[in-house]
């Protein structure tokens, strides 16, 4: 049987990582990779452990632990990198993170967005109107990527006509710094120039919106910058742009995948595919179903601070443990049938927006785009049919996500 450690990582991993998530799961289910440069967790119980319990496992002083197999002149470099992460949502603990996020939680939750439905509606329209005529598309580069960065544009209040340059900025410090496990001096510095960057062009839109706020999320934020009832900015100048550039990272990239992943799954399943068309109003268990079956967002990272036993292993403190999302929403022990897309299942616990204090803070958005959007391909493209023999998937280690999907109908 071929080894584990020569499985992940290569092209049949990243086309299908779950025979190996049930082989870990299984065999070596704390399994320490030296290729991920962490302890993999693939069972459903230690996944949603290594993700609540901040008492063992942290997200604060990743960016340093991860950035130390630089030569100190390198890390020395990486500063604007280490000062963004340091103040970033994603990257902070209790009390830290809760600082940040109650002001932020109370512009992101499902209530507030469910307004933008139309909206979404017509931007999804929209966009197919100058595509149906075609017959084929490549569905990510001129539908699952543009989508959700003009919907991110409307709602943060940044021009969607920069989308192109906030997917580079995305790919560079969100997705390649951290994708392959390892830093590397040549991802470093994409990723060091692409954070100042940002930082300026936000600098400039936030600017603005102190001198004619709008309804936008910039807008509401740049007002926590300001002095409350007690004195005090609920937010530093620091936590704001980190925030913001928080939100432009991870604000569109996931529902691409989640998109491009869904239709995918969809099309191998007929029967589901059929229920979905013919009925949109069970879009909202569907999209939890897909997101369990194929999620955007296949491991995250956390860095021990004590000492731990799981499964027979011990991790040391400092190690870098990385709970498989993707394995957990797969673990038979949880899902009856887990290989199997069905929008009937009884109870969908998935864990593809994470669990504990760190819930994605984004995911009724992205909830929001999934159910309009997957239903309104159905329906807008009839018969939409894959055009290619074998899909080209994205190598990172951290996302699962297609480099593109070609499509006809």
């Amino acid at each position: 049987m071929e080894d584990i450690e020569s499985l992940i990582g290569s092209q049949a991993f990243h086309s299908d990582p779950y025979p190996i998530y049930d082989r870990l799961r299984v065999e070596t289910p704390v399994y320490r990779s030296d290729s991920l440069n962490g302890w993999l967790l693939t069972r459903y119980d230690d996944v949603a452990l290594g993700l609540r319990d901040f008492r063992k496992f942290v997200v604060s002083g990743r960016i340093q632990r991860f950035l130390s197999e630089l030569a100190p002149d390198l890390v020395d470099r990486a500063q604007p990198l280490v000062k963004h992460f340091s103040k970033a949502i994603t990257h902070l603990d209790p009390p830290e993170h809760t600082h940040i996020r109650r002001p932020a939680g109370e512009d992101f939750t499902p209530e507030l967005f469910e307004p933008w439905r139309p909206r979404v509606q017509k931007l999804c329209d929209d966009l197919l109107d100058s595509l149906v005529h075609r017959g084929e598309m490549d569905l990510i580069a001129d539908f699952a990527f543009p989508l959700p960065a003009i919907v991110l544009g409307e709602v943060l209040g940044i021009p969607s006509e920069d989308r192109d340059r906030y997917k580079k900025w995305s790919d560079d410090i969100g997705v390649r710094l951290f994708g392959t496990g390892h830093a590397t001096e040549a991802n470093m510095e994409e990723a060091r120039k692409s954070v100042l960057e940002l930082y300026d062009y936000l600098r400039t839109l936030v600017d603005d919106r102190r001198r004619e706020p709008r309804d936008d999320l910039l807008s509401h934020f740049a007002r926590y910058t300001q002095p409350g009832d007690n004195g005090e900015a609920a937010w530093s100048e620091q936590e704001l742009f980190s925030t913001c550039v928080t939100l432009v990272l991870a604000g569109h990239g996931t529902t691409t995948n989640l998109i491009g992943n869904g239709l995918v799954a969809l099309l191998d399943h007929p029967e589901q595919l059929a229920q979905l068309r013919d009925d949109p109003s069970i879009a909202a268990d569907g999209i939890e179903e897909i997101l369990r079956y194929d999620n955007p967002l296949h491991r995250m990272w956390r860095r021990a601070i004590v000492d731990v036993e799981i499964g027979g292993q011990r991790i040391r403190e400092g190690d870098i443990v990385l709970p498989a999302l993707g394995a957990a929403n797969r673990d038979p022990e949880v899902f009856e049938h887990p290989h199997q897309l069905d929008f009937c299942r009884d109870s969908n616990k998935h864990v593809s927006f994470g669990v504990g204090v760190h819930l994605c803070l984004g995911a009724p958005l992205a909830r929001l785009q999934g159910q309009v959007v997957l239903p309104t391909l159905l329906r807008r493209l009839p018969g939409i049919r894959l055009a290619t023999c074998e899909l080209d998937w994205d190598s990172n280690l951290l996302h699962r996500g297609l480099k593109s999907l070609p499509v006809k109908w």
